[in-house]
């Protein structure tokens, strides 16, 4: 593409110089630049693309992107944008061919239960016939191929040959997660979304947005980008929602079990087996089983079912691929055994996330049984989080253990003297550094009929202390010990 017509793509821009050269893609990184390329500077707060457009040049770009007026070699072309941040999304999704035009994109955004989500909604999209693709925090699936997750939501120079490639691989659809960080940085820019779907909103992230209002107002970035026609799917439970509720002429679809909503559930049969429930739609009434485990993730099929009434899938077909769907991973993930007690791994590594798993998991104790729980938190990571989540826990289960998730830079005895500091009191709590002993300490603890929840690093299979990221995966470390135990 010509840069003077991609230019006319990009609302507020001013070319400065020559419109004559083709435009291959869009670039941020100037180590990544090719011949042919447009390299768009991204302010920083720690580095400034601004500074690296002569050696963006000097590696065979064409032009570059730019918010202020910088010096360019030769007089070779500029593009003044308003935004340098969307003006990559925009250019990135053009030259790709615009993909998402072709795929039916579903976003869902909140602080938990993104993941599930979009596994629900991609199990009921396939069984409906669509092939779907899903960009999220555990995976990337195109076509038949699965490649591990670098970031929840990525880069939109990234982003925008993903969705050109599960055209390519067939895909009709793409369920995706969408993070508050992707959202501030406008990562999102240029990606046309059919339905967008809010979870929930609590206290996260606090190291990055500032107050509770910048994170609530980052998520609600997602429904604004909406264009008309395009669904909003929102939590009737929760407060937040009304900030991202759009009108009484625009497509709100609302779900949730305790106010009036468009999809909601009854007959809720809780078991450590998952959930029975009756799904209940405009369209009417279904049963519907699910191997989930949980309230919340009864929550997240009806926003899953919510997202499937906006795009008009039969009822049985919701209640087909919610059930197709066996689990996902790291999410009140089972581990196998023999053992007369259960091993659950969950991600819960946010407070929200923590209070939901272990609520799910209390509701199913039956007589003495006892509810252990082994959590850590990572280091450079919100701080504040760290004595919520040990009051969480002081207050659900019945054996604490404190170890370590991922500490990266802190000093691991430093984030658990943080973390026991929400405790009222120490006495059942152990503080065991060693996440494989940790979670050896509470098998060893196990009696009949009780339940362990290892949490916060779920799917992961590493941890990272200091510089140094090495194999661990609480599923196999589990196992493992359980394999070997009497």
């Amino acid at each position: 593409m010509k840069l003077s017509d991609l230019a006319q793509s990009v609302p507020g821009s001013r070319l400065r110089g020559p419109g004559d050269a083709e435009v291959r893609r869009a670039v941020h990184d100037s180590r990544q630049v090719q011949a042919g390329d447009l390299f768009v500077a991204l302010p920083g707060t720690k580095v400034d693309g601004h500074e690296f457009v002569g050696k963006a040049f000097a590696a065979g770009a064409v032009a570059a992107a730019v918010e202020r007026e910088v010096p360019a070699p030769d007089g070779r072309p500029l593009l003044l944008v308003p935004s340098s941040r969307e003006a990559l999304g925009l250019a990135a999704h053009i030259l790709a061919g615009d993909p998402t035009r072709q795929l039916t994109v579903c976003g869902v955004t909140g602080t938990s239960g993104k993941t599930t989500t979009t596994y629900l909604i991609r199990s009921i999209l396939e069984k409906s016939g669509l092939p779907t693709g899903l960009i999220g925090t555990i995976s990337y699936i195109v076509g038949g191929r699965e490649t591990a997750s670098t970031m929840t939501t990525p880069d939109s120079s990234d982003l925008a040959p993903c969705f050109a490639e599960m055209v390519r691989a067939g895909c009709r659809a793409c369920v995706m997660e969408v993070s508050s960080h992707a959202l501030h940085q406008r990562r999102t820019a240029g990606i046309r979304f059919a339905v967008a779907a809010f979870t929930n909103l609590s206290s996260e992230h606090r190291d990055y947005h500032r107050t509770m209002k910048d994170y609530r107002e980052a998520k609600g970035l997602l429904f604004r980008s909406l264009e008309p026609g395009a669904w909003a799917v929102l939590n009737r439970d929760d407060r937040a929602s009304r900030a991202y509720a759009r009108g009484p002429a625009a497509r709100d679809l609302w779900y949730g079990l305790t106010g009036k909503a468009d999809v909601t559930a009854e007959d809720i049969q809780p078991s450590l087996a998952g959930s029975r429930f009756t799904l209940i739609t405009p369209r009417g009434r279904a049963q519907v089983r699910t191997h989930l485990l949980g309230r919340h993730n009864v929550m997240n099929c009806l926003a899953a079912a919510g997202v499937a009434e906006a795009l008009a899938i039969p009822l049985e077909t919701i209640a087909a691929g919610i059930e197709a769907l066996p689990s996902v991973r790291g999410r009140l993930e089972v581990v196998p055994s023999d053992k007369p007690f259960a091993v659950l791994v969950d991600y819960a590594h946010k407070t929200e996330a923590l209070r939901q798993a272990l609520s799910a998991v209390a509701d199913l104790l039956e007589g003495d049984a006892r509810l252990i729980v082994v959590f850590g938190c990572g280091g450079d990571r919100d701080r504040t989080k760290r004595p919520r989540m040990a009051a969480v826990a002081e207050r659900l289960a019945d054996r604490i253990i404190v170890t370590s998730d991922n500490p990266r830079s802190e000093r691991p005895e430093d984030i658990a003297a943080q973390i026991c500091k929400g405790f009222l009191s120490r006495r059942r709590v152990t503080v065991e550094l060693d996440r494989r002993k940790a979670i050896a300490a509470a098998i060893a603890l196990a009696r009949p009929g009780d339940v362990i929840v290892i949490a916060g690093k779920g799917h992961e299979d590493y941890q990272i202390t200091g510089q140094t990221k090495r194999h661990f995966d609480d599923r196999e470390t589990a196992a493992e010990i359980l394999a070997g135990s009497a």
